[in-house]
């Protein structure tokens, strides 16, 4: 099991960095759910009409057992929904869970931004006769669609299978089930389900810049420098030896790179203009926190 920890560390870090690197290529407010997902059915429509029923059906064959594992699913948004899949506490590697829970706030939202465009009614909003497993709020509820908790599932399922593939079909599936629960739940439509594994799936491959990835490289920003989770700790060098020591491993060929837009938006509002490094730093997000 220790060795298996160690590489998932090690793998978790190089993930990380490709995540940081994508971060600033799509940020959460150029995620535009209006292109990457269908609307859902019309209010009224037969195929409406098909998910309220659909909804029936479930609640009416679900055992007890199965409310109550989706009660738990609604309260639980933590990267620790997986351990049963993964076979140990996630929890108990902090770089990990620090990534995931990164990955869960970004998430949460590109989710409220695609539900406030789609805005569409809850399912007990447009059949008051479906029961809830858990108490709702009284008053509209247009946030139906996509399913946050759904898209949360896959936004941590996609990248804890790719950190451990030999379990990747135990993850996903419980991605999956997180979001079936929400139809036991009755919180959600079909539709709802499928646009919030589309569209996290589809967020999901939105590449890393290039550049990025090139400038965390010659800064030797790889797995080994910047820590490794063995056994629940984290074996950390000396703060500031990435943000601090960026010069003594500065490429020339960024030395002489001509500033991009950032650092010419900077020199334009700015008594001091932003060279190239300070350029790639904005530009890649692994500048020094203020």
């Amino acid at each position: 099991m220790s060795g298996f920890r160690g590489r998932m560390g090690a793998s978790v870090l190089l993930l990380a960095v490709w995540l940081g690197a994508g971060a600033q290529a799509a940020t959460p407010a150029q995620i535009d759910a209006s292109r990457l997902l269908p609307p859902p059915p019309m209010a009224g429509s037969d195929a409406a009409k098909a998910e309220i029923a659909e909804l029936h059906a479930i609640a009416a064959s679900s055992s007890a057992d199965l409310l109550e594992k989706a009660r738990r699913d609604d309260g639980d948004e933590k990267p620790d929904m997986f351990n049963a899949a993964l076979g140990f506490d996630v929890t108990a590697l902090p770089l990990t869970a620090k990534l995931l829970n990164e990955i869960a706030e970004r998430e949460e939202i590109e989710s409220k931004a695609a539900k406030s465009y789609f805005h569409r009614d809850r399912p007990w909003i447009v059949d008051a006769s479906i029961k809830t497993c858990v108490p709702v709020k009284p008053g509209p509820a247009a946030t139906s669609y996509p399913s946050g908790h759904t898209s949360l599932g896959f936004a941590m399922g996609v990248v804890l299978a790719s950190v451990v593939p030999e379990k990747s079909q135990a993850i996903l599936a419980r991605a999956s089930e997180f979001g079936e629960h929400r139809l036991v739940c009755g919180m959600h439509f079909r539709s709802d389900i499928v646009a919030g594994q589309e569209f996290r799936l589809i967020a999901s491959q939105v590449p890393p810049s290039a550049k990025c990835w090139r400038n965390r490289r010659n800064h030797r920003n790889v797995p080994g420098r910047a820590g490794l989770t063995l056994h629940g700790r984290d074996h950390r060098h000396k703060e500031g030896s990435i943000h601090g020591k960026q010069s003594q491993h500065r490429s020339r060929k960024t030395q002489t790179r001509p500033a991009g837009p950032i650092a010419s938006a900077s020199a334009a509002g700015a008594a001091a203009p932003a060279g190239p490094e300070q350029n790639q730093q904005q530009q890649c997000g692994f500048e020094p926190k203020r």
